[in-house]
């Protein structure tokens, strides 16, 4: 069962393997072919508005993982009119003069109502002189599947540290519901494909310059 980012072409097995694999409370550290260090942030590890109280979230395992083969909890949107989800990484567990890309990986549920409104995203740098913002319509999105909601880039300088922060947004007032958060990527620019089997994982690299959606199976 052939899942992840489509770039539209196949990698051999032989391309790359990780080389390195560490998760770390609700973070995961891996290094890519060229030892760049990568990061997936949990869920558990953002800050969700509202997250603790089960009248509107509540969270689920997820045993399929998106850089990883072991079970983690994702979140899960009941019912909110204030969606909220941030996140933070200090640049100096990176690769220093790498550029990196944020990404949210999340799933629409087939009952999911209320995103006919965009949601806001918001990428903020250490020392850049602004913030970066950009909205995204999920209406349109697969449903039951995970997809890659893209933040934005930025290269890890070990000149200006400090911490990269990210959230996801959206206010109107109107009720949303059917949202799955299963955490934050941070990755080199490459496009990464895996292949799962009964018996083992396989990753493949593929440099990119674009993420494409994850599919998930």
């Amino acid at each position: 069962m052939a899942t992840g980012w489509s770039s539209g072409g196949e990698a051999s097995q032989s391309q790359a393997q990780p080389t390195e694999s560490v998760k770390h409370h609700a973070q995961m550290m891996y290094l890519d072919q060229t030892s760049n260090r990568c990061f997936l942030v949990y869920a558990k590890a953002l800050d969700i508005t509202w997250s603790g109280d089960p009248r509107y979230w509540r969270w689920v395992q997820e045993t399929r993982l998106h850089c990883c083969d072991g079970p983690t909890e994702a979140a899960e949107l009941l019912k909110v009119c204030w969606l909220e989800v941030r996140g933070k990484l200090n640049t100096t567990k990176l690769s220093p003069g790498i550029r990196y890309e944020v990404v949210f990986v999340v799933k629409l549920q087939a009952k999911a109502y209320g995103w006919d409104v965009p949601v806001n995203l918001k990428l903020t740098v250490p020392h850049a002189s602004e913030n970066r913002w950009s909205k995204v319509n999920l209406i349109d999105k697969a449903r039951e599947q995970w997809i890659e909601i893209p933040v934005g880039d930025f290269i890890a300088s070990p000149e200006k540290p400090g911490d990269v922060e990210f959230s996801l947004y959206e206010y109107d007032g109107r009720w949303k519901s059917g949202l799955v958060i299963k955490g934050v990527c941070r990755s080199a620019k490459l496009l990464i494909t895996w292949h799962m089997s009964r018996e083992m994982m396989f990753w493949f690299f593929h440099f990119n310059a674009e993420m494409r959606e994850l599919h998930m199976q």
